[in-house]
């Protein structure tokens, strides 16, 4: 069975809930640095279940078993249904959004996202990743120095006597010598290591120009050892900044040995996914675009250098973003949520009141009057609203100013991410420059 769902959207029927239970529970793993799974109540976050129902929640992507396929498409595109044309823009945001994430590090996301047909969401992925591969090894093919130890009867390299002792001379062949040498060969760890991934890669890939990519990786590297390689073998690589090209190609194949894409867990290649937490997308894409395009700000992601109560310390404030330039400090709060229509028209502009309190309280705790609230766009107008609020102390005269305000961040009539870039900058511009001095 094969589904388009968005997150907190409609249920689907499941035919082996256990099976995809069982698989997710095993894919939390991969979420540890968030944690966002009950690890100790051994359950999971991805989907909730009622029964044979299945339904997403706050997280985005693809989960498939040999039962069933689920796509998960944010939930900003809900009002749109999951046409081949619109999953296509669907997957170029998404990507959009990623390059430029900096927490989340997707190193193979280098090509014209607009040239991008393909559809199929792994199917994509796996595509990015093999034109990386195929475009670094093609220009820069990389023959290393590895040590190798060998039995010779004339030395080569370096006699190890210690080897020789304890191999050799005790069991009577005095005359094999224990050698140690590094000769410099293309059948090296790193190739041993790109050629695994590309192999694991070539059995998920289903179309043409994906297969016909990873067929030319292993036909460039068809003198190269085929070996089963693990992230041990990645962290043992060392290169100079000769080859730096390779350096995004190491990421990407951890990223595939880790199993972000490929979770076994036990079970079979059959299951795999990848699940991407929308909140901290949307946060770490804010914080990525703002650290890229505005040089005058310094960016403090995550921080969280203070306490409510210093004595004894007590509820440590963490802020999405924060931001510095000169005498001005902004805190950043980024909320993964959509405000509809009805929600502007009041009095509170779609902010819940608890959010509200929990940027007050960090303002006045930080000494910090300003303050801005992102919410990722519904639609092609941007709102943006101004609350000035006051304190109720007579001698405390300042004014905490908190602006709320959407980001473009999507558009469904077309994809350029030159636009998009434009369009964002431009409203993060006209917000910051209030501020700046």
């Amino acid at each position: 069975m094969n589904y388009s769902i968005y997150e907190h959207g409609n249920s689907v029927k499941i035919p082996n809930r256990k099976d995809l239970e069982m698989f997710l529970i095993s894919v939390r793993e991969e979420f540890d640095n968030y944690r966002d799974i009950d690890k100790e109540n051994n359950r999971q976050n991805f989907l909730a279940f009622d029964g044979d129902l299945a339904r997403a929640k706050n997280y985005c992507g693809f989960v498939h078993t040999p039962d069933v396929q689920i796509d998960i498409w944010p939930k900003l595109f809900d009002s749109h249904h999951p046409t081949d044309e619109n999953k296509s823009i669907y997957i170029q945001h998404i990507l959009y959004w990623l390059s430029y994430c900096t927490k989340w590090k997707f190193p193979f996301l280098k090509n014209k996202l607009e040239s991008i047909e393909i559809t199929d969401f792994p199917e994509i992925i796996i595509n990015l990743m093999a034109t990386e591969i195929l475009r670094t090894i093609s220009e820069q093919p990389i023959a290393l120095y590895e040590d190798v130890q060998v039995s010779l009867q004339n030395p080569k390299g370096r006699i190890n006597f210690s080897r020789y002792l304890s191999k050799g001379f005790v069991s009577g062949n005095h005359h094999i010598l224990e050698c140690d040498y590094a000769p410099f060969q293309f059948d090296n760890a790193l190739n041993r290591i790109i050629k695994f991934v590309a192999r694991v890669l070539e059995r998920r890939a289903k179309h043409e120009d994906t297969l016909y990519k990873l067929t030319e990786i292993l036909f460039i590297l068809d003198e190269v050892s085929d070996v089963y390689c693990s992230v041990n073998d990645l962290d043992r690589i060392r290169l100079n900044t000769h080859y730096s090209d390779y350096e995004p190609i190491i990421e990407t194949c951890r990223i595939v040995i880790n199993q972000l894409f490929y979770n076994s867990g036990g079970y079979e290649q059959s299951h795999w996914c990848l699940l991407l937490p929308m909140e901290l997308i949307f946060e770490d894409f804010i914080a990525g675009f703002i650290k890229r395009n505005f040089r005058g700000w310094e960016v403090d992601y995550q921080k969280s250098d203070k306490y409510l109560v210093e004595s004894p310390s007590a509820f440590q404030m963490q802020h999405d973003i924060f931001l510095t330039k000169s005498s001005t400090n902004i805190i950043i709060d980024t909320k993964y949520k959509i405000r509809q229509p009805v929600d502007l028209n009041s009095g509170k502009k779609g902010v819940s009141q608890s959010d509200m309190y929990q940027m007050l309280t960090y303002a006045y705790r930080r000494g910090c009057n300003n303050v801005l609230m992102l919410y990722p766009n519904t639609g092609d107008k941007v709102n943006t609203h101004t609350f000035n609020i006051k304190s109720g102390y007579e001698d405390f005269d300042e004014v905490i100013k908190v602006t709320v305000a959407d980001v473009p961040i999507w558009s469904m009539t077309a994809f350029s991410k030159g636009e998009l870039d434009t369009n964002l900058y431009s409203v993060l511009d006209r917000i910051l420059s209030q501020y700046a001095q």
